[in-house]
C-alpha cells in the first residue's frame, strides 16, 4: 500500500485497446472516453490544454453515468482525482475472441502521445493540492459525447429511436441541471449506445482502417 496523502491524480487505463464500434466511421470509431475530469477543475483544465492527435478523439463523458466497473473506485470512493480511460465494452469483452487482431493499435499509439502530453500538462500545473468534488457533473458535456456517438447506430430499441430527440431537448436545457429522474435517463440511453454499437457489423458501417 502506499501513503494516499502523496496520490495527487490516478489515471486508470482499462480497455483502451479497440475501435468503438465495427466499420464506424473514424469520429466514431477513433473515440477515447474520459470518465472523471468533472470532479476536478484542475484535471480538467489540463485535459482541455492537451492538443488534437491523430488517430484518437478524446470525449468525456461524466462517471455518474456508469456503475463503479474498474480499478478508480476506490480512489474515487476516497475523494482522490482521477481519470478512467475506456473504449465501452465489445462483443468480445471477457471472452476468448479478445485476440490481437481485434486491437486498434493506431488508436493506442495515439493514446500513448495523448497520455504523456497530458501528464505533461498536470506537472506544471500549481502545486497547491487538486479539488475534489464528488457531486459535480458535466452534463452538457455527457450530452454532447453521447449525440456524437449516437449517429450510426440502428434503431435497436424503442429508447434508441427516440434517444436524439430526448438528448437534444436535455442539452438545451443542461445549463440548467437535469433533474435526477433525466439523468437515469441519460444511463439508460448511454447503455443503450454502448450495446446497440456492439451489435453493428462491418456491412453495417462505413469501412475504415479498423474493419
Amino acid at each position: 500500500t502506499i501513503d494516499l496523502d502523496g496520490v495527487d491524480l490516478v489515471m486508470c487505463l482499462d480497455m483502451v485497446g479497440h475501435a468503438i464500434g465495427y466499420g464506424q466511421p473514424p469520429e466514431v470509431a477513433d473515440t477515447m472516453i474520459v470518465f472523471g475530469a468533472e470532479k476536478t477543475p484542475q484535471v480538467c483544465a489540463a485535459l482541455e490544454q492537451v492538443p488534437e492527435i491523430e488517430g484518437i478523439g478524446v470525449r468525456r463523458l461524466d462517471i455518474d453515468i456508469i456503475d463503479q466497473v474498474s480499478d478508480y473506485s476506490g480512489f474515487q470512493d476516497a475523494g482522490i482525482p482521477f481519470l478512467f480511460y475506456n473504449t465501452l465494452r465489445n462483443e468480445h469483452y471477457h471472452r476468448p475472441t479478445d485476440t490481437p487482431d481485434t486491437l486498434d493499435y493506431v488508436k493506442m499509439a495515439a493514446l500513448v502521445i495523448h497520455l504523456i502530453a497530458l501528464v505533461q500538462r498536470v506537472s506544471e500545473t500549481p502545486v497547491e493540492p487538486f479539488t475534489y468534488d464528488a457531486d459535480a457533473r458535466h452534463e452538457a458535456v455527457t450530452l454532447e459525447t453521447l449525440l456524437a456517438l449516437f449517429p450510426t447506430m440502428p434503431d435497436a430499441s424503442r429508447i434508441t429511436a427516440r434517444a436524439p430527440t430526448l438528448l437534444d431537448d436535455m442539452a438545451a436545457r443542461a445549463a440548467e441541471g437535469l433533474t435526477e429522474t433525466e439523468w437515469r435517463l441519460v444511463r439508460r440511453i448511454a447503455i443503450a449506445i454502448e450495446d446497440g454499437l456492439q451489435r453493428v457489423g462491418p456491412e453495417e458501417g462505413h469501412g475504415d482502417r479498423h474493419g
